[in-house]
């Protein structure tokens, strides 16, 4: 099979079965190189420092050191000998290591915070109030039944030892409330069998500033009917390398924070079944009324509902490097928002819970709805209800930063096997504007069609290779069929 440009006799040789598919299966390890941080650092006699893994795939991290003691969450502390020593993190993917060198202690050198140990059966929060700020609080492996910590102290940090669980046994109602605290760290723990109120997560970020929510297990956090997610995301903080899988409504929330990162998760199974959702909510991942939001390098798979979905979004959102894969509904979906960009994705088996329509599309790899200035780069979408697709949607009220229409899509360089369905634009606004005085562009895209008649949407039809070039669309795009 080769691929063609519509109208040339000229073949281009390039596969797009083998190869191509092959090569994005490696983004089980989204990231192409392996990061661990800090490096090259300097660490007195007896201090400590925590290092992190990014980009060495989804399983546990074993740190190993040459020199010093590491734990079991990757912080180091710093032995008595002088020299510079190796820290090396080891997944099934492989090993890296960096530097770090022990310096002697002096007299003037300030000491690293001993941490304060929780064993099970200890009240969390009462230590929380017994410790100033800055604690960092070493929970210990084993149950830790019914804790709720609420609003800990600015700089306080969680760091769990391998085993160490909170379960909520499906009576207390969050694991953590962070509401108004800032720089609160929380690592290394599983986070199960809470029933979080309407509307909340079992680990509650929304409206604090600064935490770094790294290497947790997120799962089975819900309570009955109610709206109840695994993690909302608070502002200026880092979300990675964190596991949460199937939690009541949604795995990842996120409401009105800004500036924030969500990198190198493992997100499946939120919710874990399908249900009436009436509401309009379900999904692995959905964020509302965020701005300036990084999702990169996450595996998002198998939900019975979406997978990424922005919705209501301020501008400069970014959406890339995600491998998101078997979802009912669309993979991506871009939601009557603002200015971003979805590039570099791996899309695979969207829509496989809803039925194709005569006149609308719906079911995407990627879905952009009523968004003005979205790029869409540099993705591949593989056997999806439909490929990449723009809607022009009435009921949408205009927003803050201007009128909610599909305006300046740019859909470029992207790969789309699509032996059935459609990529293009539909609209039920009765206006043919989104397609002749907005400029939306598909450019120099290449498609495996196979036996796919019509598989261009377009001025409210349904096209060919060629009539889809004849409209202006599919500029340098190669087709193979």
């Amino acid at each position: 099979m080769r691929f063609v440009r519509c109208g040339a006799s000229v073949a281009v040789g390039v596969l797009l079965t083998a190869a191509p598919l092959e090569a994005q299966s490696s983004l089980t390890r989204p990231y192409s190189s392996w990061v661990v941080t800090p490096h090259g650092i300097t660490v007195p006699s007896g201090n400590t420092e925590q290092f992190s893994a990014v980009g060495m795939g989804d399983g546990a991290v074993e740190w190993t050191t040459t020199g010093g003691t590491m734990t079991a969450t990757g912080v180091f502390i710093a032995g008595p000998t002088p020299g510079t020593y190796a820290v090396t993190a080891t997944t099934a993917a492989g090993s890296m290591s960096v530097a770090v060198t022990v310096t002697a202690r002096t007299a003037s050198t300030p000491r690293s915070p001993v941490p304060v140990t929780i064993n099970p059966g200890d009240n969390i929060q009462a230590a929380v109030q017994a410790n100033p700020l800055g604690t960092t609080f070493l929970i210990r492996r084993g149950i830790h039944r019914r804790q709720s910590i609420v609003r800990p102290k600015d700089g306080m940090s969680f760091v769990g030892e391998a085993g160490a669980i909170l379960d909520g046994e499906h009576a207390a109602g969050q694991a953590f409330d962070l509401y108004q605290t800032r720089n609160v760290v929380v690592r290394g723990l599983r986070i199960t069998r809470y029933a979080p109120p309407n509307l909340n997560s079992a680990l509650e970020g929304a409206g604090s500033d600064g935490a770094l929510i790294e290497g947790n297990e997120i799962d089975h956090n819900a309570n009955g009917e109610s709206r109840a997610y695994g993690l909302s995301i608070g502002s200026a903080s880092i979300i990675r390398r964190n596991i949460i899988h199937h939690n009541g409504w949604l795995g990842i929330n996120g409401y009105r924070a800004v500036d924030t990162l969500i990198e190198g998760n493992d997100v499946y199974a939120n919710p874990p079944a399908y249900f009436n959702d009436t509401v309009g909510e379900a999904a692995n991942v959905k964020l509302f009324d965020c701005g300036r939001i990084t999702i990169r390098g996450n595996h998002v798979h198998d939900g019975i509902f979406r997978g990424i979905w922005v919705d209501t979004m301020r501008p400069d959102v970014t959406i890339e490097h995600n491998r998101v894969v078997n979802h009912g509904r669309a993979g991506i979906w871009y939601e009557v928002s603002y200015r971003g960009v979805i590039r570099n994705n791996y899309v695979e088996n969207a829509g496989y819970h809803q039925t194709r329509l005569p006149d609308w599309l719906r079911g995407g790899g990627i879905e952009v709805s009523n968004s003005p200035d979205v790029s869409v780069l540099n993705n591949t979408v593989v056997n999806s209800l439909n490929g990449i697709i723009g809607l022009q949607a009435q009921s949408y009220r205009d927003g803050p930063y201007g009128k909610s229409q599909l305006r300046n899509l740019l859909v470029q360089g992207n790969t789309i096997l699509m032996p059935s369905g459609q990529t293009g634009i539909t609209e039920n606004v009765g206006s043919a504007e989104v397609f002749t005085s907005w400029n939306n562009r598909f450019v120099g895209n290449r498609f495996e069609l196979l036996n796919n008649p019509n598989p261009f949407a377009w001025m409210g039809q349904q096209l060919d290779e060629r009539q889809w070039q004849a409209y202006g669309q599919g500029t340098n795009d190669l087709f193979a069929r």
